[in-house]
């Protein structure tokens, strides 16, 4: 897997896919951090002050985050697949011209 999290834009990346996720609720998480890098088995914590990247090998703790976009791609994919699939002749009765001049 590969994870960026950008907690000062509200962003998280999974395998390429970026979503906007509130991620007030891990905010003591973040605390001081810019960014977060994983790629597969190790990554980096990147810092908003100067001091330098901290190499992790272990994204235990941002698994929570993951969770909710994996929750925010799925109701995004489910929200797209009903727009697909929407009928106006079959869900309304006609289409709204049709319905609007009966």
């Amino acid at each position: 897997m590969q994870l960026s999290i950008i907690p000062p834009d509200s962003t998280v990346v999974v395998d390429g896919r970026a979503l906007q996720i509130d991620l007030a609720p891990f905010a003591p998480l973040f605390d001081g951090i810019n960014a977060v890098q994983w790629k597969d088995t190790s990554g980096h914590e990147e810092f908003t002050n100067s001091m330098p990247n901290v190499v992790i090998t272990d994204i235990d703790k941002y698994l929570p985050v993951v969770d909710v976009w994996t929750a925010e791609a799925a109701r995004i994919d489910k929200a797209a697949e009903s727009e697909a699939t929407f009928d106006p002749e079959f869900d309304m009765g006609g289409t709204i011209k049709q319905i609007l001049t009966l």
